[in-house]
């Protein structure tokens, strides 16, 4: 880092513009970018809700219906204090009385059929609900079922030739990066299309239920905005959940989807002409100084070995080329010898301090047994 900035720091502007000048650069960029994103919130309030909606299934609540009907005497099935109340309100259904034994015969009696039922305002909410969700999940199926993606791919391409005294420089530069990413919304390892199947079953089970299928017979009416404030939809839990599933699909009836696309190709513009080229001349500069640090290397060397020749030269002046190489030949395989036989010392000592450390070490594993 410290030597292009080096390098940076010593630009002559004169010598860059004769070095760009016989220059012929081209610049080329293209990028390729699409996003897709989708938002999962709703599927996180249904998981949320659900739990909340099997326990209304589960204990669902019944309404005693009361029916009323003037019959025969031999025909009721139950004489209740309701039907002595009403002989005593309509005395024209008495047949018969009498007098000394108190005795009351009537022709006809008020008979109460007493019968359960799911169908009360609570209970055909839940039951709109459910028609609601699943038109809400068959809506929101398709493409978006895919996941959110991300797709970035760019590419630059530079390439330059320029001629510098008899030098011809040449540079090739091709960049790039891609960036593609696929998210399938998964929530505890489970993927959007798994978590929707998920709900997908939980309303069928819903739906399957002697509450929904009772109701459903019925032919009762669907339920719509606003919800009326029962005690039951106030302060019962389950049901306070219900009516915030209930809430937020009318507030957020379409898919919530946010598509980018852009793509690019340009050629040879010119501000990023001008920053390539200037990177140019820095990269050609970097390869010149490390050829004249190779350079300067061997200068050096040649230098010193030069100086110990003369020097040998001028004390041994009989000695011949032949008994020069010889003396060479001979230091060099001495030196050799010395190093490997260093080498292979060191090599021998560091074998016995392994062994004597593997030694030791195996006493304490058989002293721990």
């Amino acid at each position: 880092m410290n030597e292009i900035n080096d390098i940076i720091n010593q630009i002559d502007e004169e010598v860059v513009g004769k070095f760009l000048q016989n220059s012929e650069t081209k610049v080329s960029f293209s990028k390729d970018y699409e996003k897709h994103e989708y938002d999962y919130e709703w599927l996180s309030v249904m998981e949320e809700v659900m739990p909340y909606l099997f326990n209304i299934v589960k204990a669902p609540k019944k309404f005693i219906m009361n029916e009323e009907e003037v019959v025969k005497v031999e025909l009721a099935k139950k004489v209740t204090v309701e039907s002595i109340k009403h002989l005593t309100q309509h005395t024209n259904l008495i047949q018969d009385y009498d007098p000394e034994k108190g005795d009351v015969k009537p022709s006809k009696i008020l008979n109460i059929n007493k019968e359960e039922t799911f169908d009360m305002y609570e209970n055909r909410f839940i039951y709109s609900l459910f028609q609601n969700m699943k038109l809400y999940l068959s809506v929101r199926q398709g493409d978006m079922l895919k996941g959110s993606s991300l797709r970035d791919i760019q590419t630059l391409k530079y390439n330059g030739s320029t001629k510098l005294g008899t030098k011809k420089v040449n540079i090739s530069l091709e960049l790039g990066f891609s960036d593609i990413r696929f998210e399938n919304g998964s929530d505890g390892g489970m993927t959007i299309a798994q978590r929707v199947e998920r709900i997908h079953n939980d309303l069928a089970d819903c739906m399957s239920s002697e509450f929904y299928q009772n109701l459903d017979k019925l032919h009762i009416p669907l339920v719509r905005s606003p919800i009326r404030k029962t005690n039951v939809i106030l302060k019962n839990p389950n049901f306070q959940k219900a009516v915030e599933l209930w809430n937020y699909m009318e507030r957020n009836p379409e898919v919530k989807e946010d598509n980018v696309v852009d793509k690019k190709n340009i050629e040879d513009d010119k501000e990023l002409k001008e920053k390539f080229d200037s990177s140019y001349y820095v990269n050609y500069s970097l390869m010149d100084n490390l050829s004249d640090k190779k350079k300067e290397e061997e200068k050096v060397n040649k230098f010193y070995i030069r100086k110990l020749l003369e020097k040998f030269n001028e004390e041994n002046k009989d000695v011949t080329l032949k008994d020069f190489k010889k003396i060479i030949t001979d230091e060099y395989k001495e030196i050799k010898e010395k190093q490997e036989k260093h080498e292979r010392k060191i090599l021998s000592e560091l074998t016995r301090t392994a062994r004597r450390h593997a030694s030791a070490a195996q006493k304490c594993i058989d002293l721990l047994k």
